[in-house]
C-alpha cells in the first residue's frame, strides 16, 4: 500500500505505475520499499519479458520514474505517508524546511514551532524519521533530493489568509488556485465561516457567495485575485 500511495497522482505522480502494476512486480519481488521503484532500470531486460508489458511499455514506465526524480519538496514529503502530512502539511514544511536532510534533523520543538503544526502532527513526524531515517537517505542517494528556497510566512502576502473558491474559475483550476494561494501563504476552506477571509467567486456561484454576504466576507473576483498575484 505504501508503494501504490507513493507512486499515486497526489504524490510522486508516477504515470503507469499504478496499482496493477506495483501488484504485479510486488508479487514478482521487485518491489519490496519505495526505494525499489528506483532500481527497476536494472531490471529492464527481465521486466520486457513480463507478459502484458514488453520493451515499449517499460521504456515508458522507466522514464516515468526517472521523470519523477525532479518532483518537488513538498510532493515528496507528501509521498511518504506520514500520518496527519498529507499535500497542504507537506506545503507548510517547504517554507521552513527547505530539504529532506533539514527534516531528518528536526525535532518536535522545531515542528511545533511552526503555525498549523500541533502537537500530534509534530510526534507523527519525529517519529516517522526517526523509524525511517535509512529509507529517507536512500532515497536521497537514489537522486531523489528536492531543495527549495525556504520562506518566511510573515513576507508572503496571504499569511494568515483562508481562501474560499466558488463558482467556475475560467483561467485555472480550483486545484491550481488553491496551490497558489498556499504557495503564499494561505489556505483554502470547503465552507465558508467567520473565519473565511475572502471568497473567490466565479460565474454560478451558489450558496458560498449567499452566505458570505450575510456574514460581510469580502467577495473578489477571479479577475481581482489575479492582480493580487501579480
Amino acid at each position: 500500500a505504501s508503494i501504490i500511495y507513493f507512486a499515486s497522482k497526489v504524490a510522486m505522480d508516477i504515470e503507469t505505475l499504478g496499482e496493477k502494476l506495483v501488484i504485479l512486480l510486488f508479487d514478482l519481488g521487485y518491489l519490496t520499499k519505495v526505494t525499489d521503484i528506483y532500481r527497476l532500470k536494472n531490471y529492464k531486460e527481465d521486466l520486457e519479458k513480463i507478459e502484458g508489458l514488453g520493451e515499449k511499455s517499460i521504456k515508458v514506465l522507466l522514464d516515468n520514474i526517472e521523470k519523477s526524480k525532479s518532483n518537488s519538496l513538498h510532493k515528496v514529503i507528501t509521498s511518504l505517508g506520514i500520518r496527519f502530512v498529507g499535500s497542504k502539511v507537506s506545503k507548510i514544511l517547504t517554507r521552513k524546511f527547505g530539504s529532506l536532510d533539514e527534516l531528518l534533523e528536526a525535532s518536535i520543538e522545531d515542528f511545533i514551532s511552526i503555525k498549523d503544526i500541533g502537537l500530534a502532527t509534530a510526534q507523527s513526524l519525529v517519529e516517522y524519521f526517526n523509524e525511517n531515517r535509512d529509507l529517507v537517505l536512500e532515497l536521497i542517494s537514489l537522486g531523489i533530493d528536492p531543495r527549495e528556497e525556504k520562506k518566511n510566512n510573515d513576507e508572503l502576502i496571504f499569511n494568515g489568509k483562508t481562501f474560499v473558491l466558488t463558482g467556475k474559475l475560467e483561467t485555472m483550476s480550483r486545484e491550481e488556485a488553491s496551490e497558489i494561494i498556499e504557495n503564499l501563504g494561505g489556505q483554502t476552506a470547503s465552507s465558508v465561516s467567520k473565519n473565511t477571509s475572502l471568497v473567490i467567486a466565479g460565474p454560478k456561484a451558489g450558496s458560498k457567495l449567499t452566505k458570505a454576504q450575510s456574514l460581510g466576507i469580502k467577495i473578489i473576483t477571479e479577475q481581482e485575485f489575479l492582480e493580487m498575484i501579480k
